[in-house]
């Protein structure tokens, strides 16, 4: 028979309390006025108490090792009684008692301590592309019933892919740990660095990449002669060759699954620009349909391609031929590489590649050269009479305006939208201009002692290559936040080329010769984690980045 439970703290029937629920069944009142049951907890653990299978009422209590009150149930009547609290390792006292002098009361008493695991606000974060943030405990927070917060750790069991996570500025790696204590200080950040992958490894020169989202097109030699190169950045497969043939083919730009290139022949003095579709991989070829003549037996249809927007692109057209450098060609003088380069005089067409019709924007006697499209805009350079200047073409009103007029070469680059980026000078060197159309001012950009070239534009970003004061880099410009990063810092040159948003392409040695990089954002992040309170809880989680 089981020894009645003592009347007192000092003779109290001890009991041992597992996680596992036990119980044990006794009576009071009518000569027992309470019973005590001694605890003891090896741990910090919650602590379940219930009194059950009353006949009269009674009440529970739950007592500190010197007797002080901690919890208490004190329902009416025959209502069951409970308790459940975390408590910290010690001993504890629980009593049954009577609910009146009068109440006489078999009950039973269930019993059980356990440790859960922690608790998680898990909400994730949204990180600016190329910036960094702090993961704070508004949106990370671990919770404990047992455990304080600093007895709560976090084990790294992933990385994020596109970033990194640093503690104190000091960066993370998988089996790293940091302590909630740590997140609600502020001490836990991630910065968005995005994946730099470099696209091509081999023995020749691969150059002027252009992207559109995460899809970038490039000339490359193949070891015959120049070809266009193709890369899905969203299956990241090997990159595809476009073309294939025995002239040279020099990539232009992409705009969704379009690409245009130039196909430069120069047994027959032709260029021909075509419009691809990376889909249907049907290859169109786009003309203005301008005849150029003006060397004795040789009649011209040229077109260069430099820009695609849609289905839309800028074209480069030559109209007439320089009879003094075109007598140097066929005299032998020159090469055909410098009767091109100088032998003609260009005007800029908008082709529409819905009617495939073209639209003659210049005609004029000196060269004006496209550089990009948007849309229906195009921007281009051109010569004023004094120096180059640059153009821009609106597709909404038909217009034409001249955005730079000074006494110094201004030569345009790039354009998105009505925003257009160029490279001028200063008085100094050539510095780094941008349009803003939507405001209709400039800004210079740039502003040192070494040369800056743009490269390209995308929304209010920007990108150039510059000097670092021992070889060229590329920069990046956020329009947003209005603040400049460096992309590249080695020992060899990097051309930038490409930009699309916040991901950039660029052309750079690997040790031989010219390769592509591609550092690109994807639209989310994510690193994964488990979370202990040290003596036995762990609870598992994935915290989700947003990169936008």
């Amino acid at each position: 028979m089981v020894k009645d439970a003592g009347n007192t703290l000092k003779s109290a029937r001890r009991i041992s309390i597992l996680d596992t629920a036990r119980s044990t069944k006794e009576q009071i009142g009518a000569g027992d006025p309470r019973d005590f049951f001694r605890v003891k907890l090896g741990q910090r653990s919650s602590l379940t108490l219930s009194l059950t299978e009353l006949n009269a009422n009674a009440n529970l209590t739950l007592l500190s090792k010197t007797g002080k009150v901690l919890a208490q149930s004190r329902r009416s009547g025959k209502q069951s009684e409970s308790i459940a609290t975390p408590l910290d390792a010690g001993v504890y006292y629980i009593q049954v008692s009577p609910g009146s002098r009068r109440d006489s009361t078999r009950y039973k008493l269930t019993y059980s301590a356990s440790n859960t695991a922690p608790s998680l606000l898990n909400t994730g974060l949204a990180v600016r592309p190329g910036t960094t943030a702090t993961i704070s405990s508004s949106v990370l927070k671990a919770t404990d019933a047992e455990q304080q917060t600093g007895e709560l750790f976090y084990t790294l069991t992933s990385l994020p892919q596109g970033g990194t996570l640093q503690l104190n500025g000091v960066t993370l790696g998988v089996g790293s740990q940091f302590t909630q204590i740590d997140v609600d200080s502020g001490r836990l950040s991630y910065t968005s660095l995005g994946r730099i992958d470099q696209l091509t490894r081999n023995a020749t020169v691969d150059a002027s990449p252009k992207v559109d989202g995460f899809n970038v097109v490039w000339s490359g030699n193949d070891d015959t002669d120049s070809e266009v190169f193709f890369y899905n950045g969203t299956t990241r497969a090997i990159p595809v060759q476009l073309t294939n043939n025995s002239i040279d083919d020099l990539a232009n730009e992409i705009s969704g699954t379009n690409v245009t290139w130039t196909t430069i022949d120069t047994t027959n003095i032709s260029l021909q620009a075509f419009l691809y579709n990376t889909t249907t991989q049907a290859s169109t070829r786009i003309t203005a349909g301008l005849v150029v003549s003006g060397l004795p037996g040789l009649n011209l249809t040229v077109d260069v391609a430099s820009g695609v927007s849609g289905s839309n692109v800028a074209l480069n057209v030559f109209d007439s031929i320089n009879l003094q450098v075109a007598q140097d060609y066929v005299a032998g003088r020159i090469t055909i590489d410098e009767f091109i380069a100088r032998g003609f005089e260009t005007e800029v067409f908008l082709y529409n590649g819905s009617t495939g019709t073209s639209t003659r924007l210049t005609n004029n006697a000196t060269n004006d050269t496209a550089v990009g499209i948007s849309g229906s805009n195009i921007v281009w350079t051109g010569f004023d009479g004094n120096d180059n200047e640059v153009f821009f073409y609106s597709g909404t009103t038909g217009t034409t305006t001249q955005l730079t007029n000074n006494t110094t070469n201004d030569t345009a680059v790039g354009i998105s939208g009505s925003n257009i980026v160029w490279t001028g000078f200063d008085g100094n060197d050539n510095e780094v201009f941008f349009y803003s159309g939507t405001t209709g001012t400039i800004a210079q950009l740039t502003n040192n002692a070494t040369n800056d070239t743009a490269a390209g534009v995308s929304g209010l970003n920007v990108i150039w290559t510059g000097f670092d004061d021992s070889d060229d880099e590329v920069f990046f410009y956020d329009g947003t936040l209005r603040s400049t990063s460096q992309l590249t810092n080695n020992t060899t040159s990097d051309l930038a080329s490409g930009i699309s948003g916040f991901n950039v392409a660029w052309a750079g040695l690997d040790g031989s010769d010219g390769d592509i990089f591609f550092r690109n954002f994807s639209s989310s992040d994510s690193f994964s984690f488990m979370v202990t309170d040290n003596v036995g809880g762990i609870t598992s989680g994935t915290f989700n980045l947003t990169i936008a």
